[in-house]
């Protein structure tokens, strides 16, 4: 459950939010005493270190208001920065529109700047003995990323979808070589070896609907300024992309490697605009349905100010 809205706000209250996960579960106050030695700290929780390092806050937590961000890590810390926190929030699209094209929300928690903090993203996992580490996205050591959202069909008929993933790669540095390993929608897993993705590199952000023309199969290589696949490993720029290691999935509850294909975006000193992808295959929903939708992803350089002012972006295409 959130904390509160409006009122007065209990320090022990969040610290259980975000070390547990749920400030009113049945939980003994000891056992959450126990996990911080030192006390319950403000800039602790708040910036995800000392005894929250293993599970800082959720930086895209949310409450539905738009108005409402989460902790922004920066000083002074303040307690009333976590009103409406929740620790397992995840962002949620809903399908009101009956015409095919782009469905997307207008709220913007899922546009994401990179190498700022408040761009941090829930629950990534890279490493079995760490398996709640939400670093920022572009730190070396923490390359692949679990990124998860809901998908709600809520327009009064069955509708098939897919979603799409736009990243800006702004700037004239080599090292920008976005990648995607994997996509889940449901208990459908999409890679590289089982799925063609299409992309597009003459999309225009928010332009909707986009026509279904124009997608180019993505295939092996390593062409700048567009989408490729590539065979495993780190990509071909140096000090640049991820490589070989290890993702827990919080949908599957299993470990998966990356020692196999993926598809990534390869910058170059003069890439930059729109790199647009989305999967070949569409879902259908139901009235009423929700999808949970995963996908892992990396944003990694040996120089994190390589990714100032890139972001990557979440819509659903709304097929039929």
């Amino acid at each position: 459950m959130p904390m509160p809205s409006s009122g007065a706000l209990k320090l022990f209250d969040a610290g259980k939010e975000v070390v547990f996960g749920a400030r009113e579960a049945a939980i003994p106050n000891s056992t959450v005493l126990a996990a911080f030695p030192n006390g319950i700290s403000l800039t602790e929780i708040s910036t995800g270190t000392g005894a929250a390092a293993d599970d800082p806050i959720n930086w895209r937590s949310s409450a539905d208001s738009a108005t409402y961000s989460p902790p922004d890590g920066d000083t002074p810390h303040a307690l009333s920065e976590f009103y409406d926190y929740t620790d397992g929030y995840v962002h949620e699209f809903d399908i009101t529109n009956s015409t095919p094209g782009y469905q997307v929300t207008g709220y913007t928690k899922t546009y994401i700047t990179a190498d700022y903090l408040s761009g941090r993203i829930s629950r990534g996992f890279t490493d079995p003995s760490n398996t709640d580490n939400i670093d920022p996205i572009a730190v070396s050591g923490y390359k692949w990323r679990e990124f998860k959202f809901k998908v709600r069909n809520a327009s009064g008929a069955t509708k098939t979808y897919r979603p799409v993933i736009m990243f800006w790669a702004n700037g004239t540095d080599y090292r920008r070589d976005f990648a995607v390993h994997s996509i889940r929608i449901g208990s459908t897993h999409y890679h590289a070896t089982n799925e063609t993705m299409k992309y597009d590199t003459n999309a225009t952000a928010y332009s909707f609907p986009v026509s279904e023309t124009g997608w180019s199969n993505v295939v092996l290589g390593s062409t700048a300024g567009r989408w490729n696949i590539e065979a495993g490993g780190g990509t071909p720029s140096s000090n640049t992309g991820p490589d070989i290691g290890v993702i827990y999935s919080t949908t599957t509850g299993n470990y998966e490697t990356t020692t196999g294909r993926y598809w990534y975006y390869e910058s170059s000193n003069s890439a930059t605009g729109w790199a647009t992808l989305k999967p070949t295959s569409t879902k259908t929903i139901n009235n009423g349905a929700v999808d949970f939708v995963t996908f892992v992803y990396s944003a990694w350089s040996n120089d994190v100010l390589t990714w100032d002012n890139c972001y990557f972006d979440v819509c659903i295409q709304v097929v039929s």
